[in-house]
């Protein structure tokens, strides 16, 4: 695995966002099931 990002920050307010990520077959969908 390359990183892509080095020395980065991030910062997330509080709130009703989410989001999932990941490749084709990993479980996203069965998760929100």
């Amino acid at each position: 695995m390359v990183p892509i990002l080095k020395d980065c920050s991030i910062r997330i307010p509080s709130g009703p966002l989410w989001m999932l990520l990941g490749p084709n077959g990993c479980g996203k969908s069965t998760l929100l099931k």
